[in-house]
């Protein structure tokens, strides 16, 4: 089968730009009621949360990429970059290069449970505020339920 040939740059930019934009907005409030203050903010979270953090975020990109017709990994690998660099400032902040490591290593290769939990949820999550308008995200009710032990079950999962 012919694969469809790659979108324009510009056309890539402007959806990486949206995706980004979107993000952000979801997870603004639930990250300020977990201490977030602005970029280079050091979260107090959890192993665990920032496991779920990373993965959440991911798949809420890697949704909105695809419901954009961008699914290559280059794309939402550059949309997660901008996205934690928006978050967290500049590439050399401490968690920046971490996050990026967990989504690798702990969702392509399921290493990490708490990570796909959180990649699950924010692709739902998306399409619920896309479908709804507004509807509220579940980032934050995860993040102050998953405890750094891991005992605390999450959507039913344990």
């Amino acid at each position: 089968m012919n694969t469809p040939p790659r979108k324009s740059s510009a056309y890539v930019e402007a959806i990486v730009r949206e995706a980004v934009a979107r993000v952000l907005r979801s997870v603004r409030r639930p990250l300020r009621e977990a201490g977030y203050e602005g970029p280079r903010s050091i979260l107090a979270l959890s192993d665990i949360q920032h496991d779920f953090l990373a993965g959440y975020l991911y798949g809420a990109l890697q949704r909105l990429l695809e419901l954009g017709e961008l699914n290559e990994e280059e794309d939402i690998g550059k949309a997660t970059h901008r996205l934690y660099c928006g978050l967290f400032g500049f590439d050399d902040n401490e968690y920046a290069p971490w996050h990026l490591w967990v989504v690798r290593e702990g969702l392509h290769h399921f290493q990490r449970p708490h990570v796909f939990l959180g990649y699950c949820t924010g692709r739902n999550d998306v399409l619920a505020q896309l479908r709804f308008g507004g509807a509220c995200n579940a980032l934050a009710d995860a993040l102050r339920h998953l405890d750094s032990d891991g005992n605390e079950p999450l959507f039913g999962v344990g």
